[in-house]
C-alpha cells in the first residue's frame, strides 16, 4: 500500500505542503500579485527636479505616494541626472564667482571660495604647526644646530666674524640667526 509523503510539522497547516490535497481545519487565502508600477513622463521629471533641489529620497517616495525601494528601482535614471544637475549648477556658480564673471562681487568672499574650492577639489591641505603655551624642548637644540650651520657658511666665505658660542640658553643663537636672517632681507614677526 502507497503511504502518502510527510511534509514538515505544520507546513500542510500553513499552506506548504504540495503533497496532500487536503489543508486541514484551516483554509489558505492566496493574496493576488500587486500590479506592477509604472512611472509616467510627469512622475519622472518631478523626480529628477526634486532630486536636483537636494530633496532626500524618502521625500521624493512620500510625495509620489511610493515607497523608497520602489523610488530606487524605477528613477534611478532621473535621480542619478538630477544630482549630477545640481553639482554641475553648484560648480559654474562656484568658478564663476571666483573667477569675477557673476555671482559673488567681493573679494574676500571670492578667496575665501577660491580656497574652498582648491581644499575640496584639487585635494589642497592646510599645513601648519600650532603650538600652545611654551615652546618645544627641541627648539634651543634646532637653534643650536643653526648656529653651527651659519658659522660653517661664514668660515667658508672666510668672514671674520663668527657667531658666539651658545651656553645653553637660545639667547646667543636667536641673535645670531636674527642678524644673519636680517641680512638677507627676512622678516621676523613677534
Amino acid at each position: 500500500m502507497h503511504q502518502p509523503r510527510r511534509c514538515k510539522v505544520g507546513a500542510k497547516r500553513r499552506g506548504w505542503c504540495k503533497h496532500g490535497s487536503s489543508t486541514g481545519f484551516l483554509t489558505v487565502i492566496k493574496k493576488m500579485a500587486r500590479p506592477t508600477f509604472e512611472p509616467t513622463p510627469e512622475q519622472r521629471v518631478q523626480v529628477q527636479t526634486l532630486a536636483e533641489y537636494g530633496a532626500p529620497e524618502a521625500h521624493i517616495a512620500t510625495k509620489l505616494g511610493i515607497a523608497k525601494n520602489t523610488l530606487s528601482k524605477y528613477f534611478a535614471a532621473e535621480l542619478e541626472a538630477g544630482q549630477q544637475e545640481a553639482k554641475l549648477q553648484v560648480g559654474t556658480f562656484i568658478l564663476d564667482s571666483i573667477l569675477g564673471r557673476g555671482g559673488i562681487r567681493d573679494d574676500r568672499a571670492r578667496a575665501t571660495l577660491a580656497i574652498f574650492y582648491a581644499k575640496t577639489r584639487m585635494g589642497w591641505k592646510e599645513t601648519g604647526i600650532h603650538l600652545h603655551g611654551e615652546a618645544h624642548p627641541d627648539t634651543d637644540t634646532a637653534l643650536e644646530a643653526l648656529t653651527r650651520r651659519f658659522d660653517r657658511l661664514a668660515a667658508r666665505k672666510g668672514e671674520e666674524t663668527a657667531a658666539p658660542a651658545c651656553t645653553g640658553g637660545s639667547e646667543g643663537s636667536s641673535e645670531v640667526g636674527l642678524a644673519v636672517l636680517g641680512e638677507t632681507g627676512a622678516t621676523i614677526a613677534g
